[in-house]
């Protein structure tokens, strides 16, 4: 899962006028953590920024780039315990 933190670090480096194919909406809380490993970088990238503005949406435009590095370590450890559980449990089983 560190390949997701290293991911989520890139995305600042893209280019702001690249193209991204269209894709369907995503449905976060049906996503695997095996599927959420099998994105590609981007993708994951993304995921990874909207699930830290979801779960800290504190009205405050700040970013904490350790804090994230945090969550995806902990995050990609809760993964690797259980692959087939969708990234909504692995959250919440967080710290458990």
């Amino acid at each position: 899962m560190k390949k997701l933190f290293v991911a989520a670090c890139s995305l600042f480096f893209i280019v702001s006028g690249a193209v991204q194919a269209e894709t369907k909406p995503l449905d976060l809380t049906k996503v695997t953590c095996a599927e959420l490993a099998k994105l590609d970088e981007y993708k994951a990238a993304v995921i990874m920024f909207w699930l830290d503005g979801y779960f800290s949406a504190d009205g405050q435009p700040i970013i904490d780039f350790d804090g994230i590095g945090r969550v995806v370590d902990a995050l990609g450890a809760q993964c690797d315990k259980n692959p087939s559980q969708t990234i909504f449990q692995a959250i919440n089983n967080l710290g458990k």
